[in-house]
């Protein structure tokens, strides 16, 4: 039987995993020029494996950009200077089954501390 209305008949593309951020990255402070970013993350649905890019928003601003060749759970970051003070850290994570990709809160910081 039909309702007659529609306020239950949503239309969502076929889910096939649903992907969730466990860790945050979380902000860093360095006085060596050195810091690591790390995120945890999972995935429900057989045999999905993580696929992460990392991405920066540089202190003198514009947009997020991909940070080439940083495609692990962490990035590491070295010979950072107090220029970089302000930078911002996100990733961007997928899975092998289609789940939909999740980006993680907000953004880490990266701190030079003298």
């Amino acid at each position: 039987a039909f309702s007659g209305d529609f306020t239950d008949d949503t239309i969502a593309g076929d889910v096939t995993s649903t992907i969730t951020i466990d860790t945050q990255p979380a902000n860093q402070n360095t006085s060596s020029g050195g810091a690591t970013f790390t995120v945890a993350a999972s995935s429900t649905g057989s045999g999905a494996s993580l696929t992460y890019q990392w991405q920066k928003l540089d202190v003198t601003g514009g947009a997020w950009a991909d940070v080439s060749g940083e495609t692990s759970a962490s990035i590491v970051l070295a010979s950072q200077t107090a220029d970089e003070t302000g930078d911002k850290y996100r990733a961007k994570v997928n899975n092998s089954i289609g789940g939909v990709e999740v980006i993680t809160d907000g953004a880490a910081t990266l701190t030079f501390v003298s």
